[in-house]
């Protein structure tokens, strides 16, 4: 069938990558600051589990963690106010620190587009790494820390990762898992063998902040 046809194509891709790819060590710990955007609308509770999985990073510098809503009729804003009982700020910015060095900021962007609200964000984001996380999403524990160490080894802006997402059950979830892990780092193989640049595309991701003085997030 089709899907199987595509399914080889991946485990074929996924078998070279694990050939060429360099080993990556995490040796290199970078303590800085972190900014975190989560574009949301609507998601509810899927909202609260991925920022509990931000408070939960091993890294060891300061994470904000920026929840980034439409408005105060967002499904996710009576949950917020419920969990982190954040206090308004002005400006439609509201602020939470739920423990040590995390930081939450919720922010009423006014607008409904993922790119729109990821460019409102980040004026305010100022932390030298800037990530990006989709709200039905879950990070890994290990994921800015690792993401980090990679950055400081080598001569790159951005690290895209794994994701896990909440709201696809079964084979469904593991399709949106394997075509964006795999199909999208087969692509990037080919670019980088071109000497091209690579394709960002999912939802974790995360970057030296420099590079969005002279750039914005599109669709």
């Amino acid at each position: 069938s089709a899907i199987a046809l595509i399914y080889g194509i991946l485990l074929a891709g996924a078998a070279m990558l694990s050939r060429r790819r360099h080993p990556f060590m995490t040796g290199q710990e970078v303590a800085e600051a972190v900014d975190v955007l989560i574009a949301s609308r609507d998601e509810g509770g899927h909202l609260i589990n991925s920022v509990e999985s931000l408070l939960g990073q091993s890294h060891g510098g300061v994470i904000t963690v920026w929840m980034l809503l439409g408005d105060e009729q967002d499904s996710s804003w009576p949950l917020l106010q419920q969990r982190f009982s954040p206090k308004s700020e002005g400006e439609d910015l509201w602020t939470a620190a739920p423990a040590g060095n995390r930081q939450l900021r919720v922010l009423m962007c006014r607008t409904e587009g993922k790119p729109g609200k990821l460019n409102r964000a980040l004026p305010l984001a100022r932390a030298p790494w800037l990530a990006v996380l989709d709200a039905d999403h879950l990070a890994n524990p290990d994921w800015i820390r690792n993401s980090l160490s990679r950055l400081a080894q080598q001569d790159v802006v951005g690290v895209q990762s794994r994701r896990t997402p909440q709201a696809l059950p079964g084979l469904v979830g593991t399709w949106d898992s394997w075509q964006t892990h795999v199909g999208n780092e087969v692509i990037n193989a080919a670019l980088e063998s071109a000497h091209r640049g690579v394709l960002y595309t999912g939802s974790g991701g995360v970057f030296a902040r420099r590079i969005f003085d002279t750039i914005s997030f599109a669709d």
